[in-house]
């Protein structure tokens, strides 16, 4: 099951709005947030520059934050997702922070790898944050994670523009 589940799709990458992506991805979790109290914050540019991806892979990942994040927060709090440019303009950040419970400073580095997991249930794969990292770094991006316990947790995706990404400057 594990190889299977390893074996990757062949990506189809293209311009993509980053903003479409991140808005598909809020709109399968609303509901979830809406149940849990949750207040949703949005804040994105008018003038976002595209980024070359496959718009399902990355929605796959903002995914993963969104219901991380809604996990670390199952009386309510507030979740805030952002897209802002880097000061170079070379890429695009996608921001999500949490006021859950944070991530202890001892375990922060461990959270994306494979099968690591802090979660109770049983059903938990510890897969979503390695994978998301996986899907980030094949894009010539990066993603990282702040958190300060008891306050909340921030990941930070960071992706080419897509007319580096398409100039070969970046993967």
């Amino acid at each position: 099951n594990l190889l299977t589940f390893a074996r990757q799709a062949p990506s189809h990458r293209e311009a993509t709005n980053p903003r479409t992506l991140v808005e598909r991805a809020i709109t399968l979790v609303r509901h979830k947030l809406e149940l849990q109290s949750i207040e949703l914050a949005e804040s994105y540019p008018d003038d976002t520059p595209p980024v070359m991806c496959d718009g399902a892979q990355i929605q796959q990942v903002v995914l993963v934050l969104l219901v991380n994040a809604a996990d670390a927060m199952p009386q309510g709090g507030r979740l805030e997702v952002a897209i802002e440019i880097d000061p170079s303009g070379d890429y695009v950040l996608i921001r999500v922070r949490d006021t859950g419970m944070g991530i202890p400073a001892e375990v922060l580095p461990q959270i994306f790898d494979p099968f690591f997991t802090t979660k109770e249930d049983q059903q938990r794969t510890g897969l979503g944050l390695a994978v998301a990292r996986s899907i980030v770094e094949q894009h010539g991006g990066d993603i990282v994670a702040r958190s300060t316990p008891g306050e909340g947790t921030e990941f930070v995706i960071s992706l080419p523009v897509a007319a580096l990404a398409a100039a070969g400057v970046v993967k």
